[in-house]
């Protein structure tokens, strides 16, 4: 896919004011933060600590976040590890469910035309995109407030990616693929190509680093 989001970069200065390293971004950090904020503390297997912790790196030596681009990426990192653990802490399904139906396919090759088609099907379901934006959340929290949170990330889509916007159209309650899924172990060309420039944690020409 050559559109891509303009990420919000910048040295100090260049964007937003104040001091663009003035809370450095740490995995450590935002660990034990989703570990406040949830009360959990088991994140699962450890595979996913180099990545985050290499993620991180890269988003700090290379990406040139501007305050605003640091805070956008510590709210979804942090949302990412609290997803993790919410995730770790559910029961064990009583009922098996049914083997989804998994589409693997390069980018511009029409993987996502087959995966719109294939939602239209009335045996298949395909995951809603704010259904993929928060897979699991606290209890109490309504579908209008997380479909709110879909729209928002949709129109912010529009208005940073239009050229991404226009080469896969998307909705907050619209048929998404699953790489929103996969923030949570911080392998991820959503985070790698789409959001930043790092080519530490996603070489230019691979669809992730792992």
């Amino acid at each position: 896919m050559n559109a891509r989001r303009a990420p919000r970069q910048g040295r100090s200065g260049d964007e937003g004011g104040g001091d663009a390293r003035a809370e450095c971004l740490d995995a450590d950090g935002l660990r034990a933060e989703a570990v406040r904020l949830t009360g959990l503390a088991d994140f699962g297997a450890p595979g996913h600590v180099p990545a985050l912790d290499l993620l991180v790196s890269a988003l700090e030596t290379e990406a040139r976040l501007s305050p605003a681009g640091r805070a956008e990426a510590r709210d979804t990192l942090l949302r990412a590890l609290r997803t993790r653990l919410w995730l770790h802490a559910l029961p064990v399904p009583p009922v098996e469910q049914e083997p989804p139906v998994v589409l693997v396919g390069l980018p511009r090759t029409g993987s996502t035309l087959l995966h719109r088609l294939l939602a239209l099907h009335p045996a298949l379901r395909a995951p809603r995109l704010w259904e993929l934006l928060a897979p699991v959340t606290p209890p109490g929290t309504g579908t209008g407030r997380l479909l709110a949170a879909a729209e928002r990330h949709v129109a912010d889509l529009a208005r940073t990616a239009p050229d991404l916007a226009r080469v896969h159209p998307t909705g907050a309650d619209e048929p998404e693929e699953c790489e929103h899924l996969m923030n949570t172990d911080f392998r991820n060309s959503v985070l790698g190509l789409l959001s930043y420039r790092i080519p530490a944690y996603a070489p230019p020409g691979s669809p992730h680093r792992t």
